[in-house]
């Protein structure tokens, strides 16, 4: 049968209102939803152009489950400040990673999406506890640090110093099945940033994510955290 739009105007002008609402919406549904969602996207790609998000610069995985979600919050936006990123265009995000939640499936959850992260690059720092330092090592999450810190030391000597008395040192196995020894971590317990988002005296420490894209930035937050 031919449409005709004149024949389905005469026709509405003849129903009820609600008899013209069940008639558009049974006849017409799937290219309204269609004009919905497009009319959706459009505006979602207007907003991202007049109003882009900032980059996120560093990614920081809080990986023990001693937390307290408003001080990571607030230690985000001191990295920040202190790396002095445009607030507009480049971020820095702390990320809570459960160790041991009460819920087994937001445990399987969380280690998914750590997974998922570390292998596009997506996690450039750990702040972990003792025991997650060694499981990581002997799962290739974080790496040596002996690198980093030589760069540390001509980027700021004074830090250096502080941080050699830091590190952490263990033996792990490694790809090949070899037990291997490197430095894997830094103590940032009582460190002047830990104090200022209240932390005190928890035993905390960095490490460097494998696979981590802004290097840079992890090297600078590092150093922040011990000026």
């Amino acid at each position: 049968m031919k449409f005709s739009l004149q024949d389905e105007i005469a026709k509405l002008k003849t129903l009820t209102f609600k008899e013209k609402v069940d008639h558009i919406w049974e006849y017409y549904k799937i290219p309204l939803i269609a004009l919905v969602l497009l009319l959706a996207l459009v505006g979602y790609i207007i907003n991202a152009i007049v109003n882009p998000r900032p980059e996120v610069e560093l990614f920081i995985a809080w990986n023990s489950d001693r937390v307290i979600t408003d001080n990571i919050e607030e230690l985000s936006f001191i990295f920040a400040e202190r790396l002095e990123f445009n607030p507009a265009e480049q971020d820095v995000i702390i990320s809570w990673f459960p160790v041991d939640p009460a819920d087994p499936q937001m445990q399987m959850a969380s280690v998914q999406r750590m997974m998922a992260m570390l292998t596009v690059g997506g996690i450039d720092l750990f702040v972990l506890e003792e025991e997650q330092l060694q499981s990581h090592a002997n799962f290739g999450i974080v790496v040596p640090l002996e690198e980093m810190l030589g760069a540390i030391r001509v980027m700021n000597p004074t830090v250096y110093e502080i941080i050699s008395e830091r590190t952490i040192k263990i033996a792990y196995e490694d790809f090949y099945e070899n037990t291997v020894e490197n430095i894997m971590a830094i103590d940032i317990t009582g460190s002047p940033m830990l104090h200022e988002i209240g932390f005190g005296e928890i035993d905390f420490m960095i490490s460097l994510a494998v696979n981590a894209t802004f290097t840079y930035h992890a090297k600078q937050a590092i150093i922040a955290i011990f000026e």
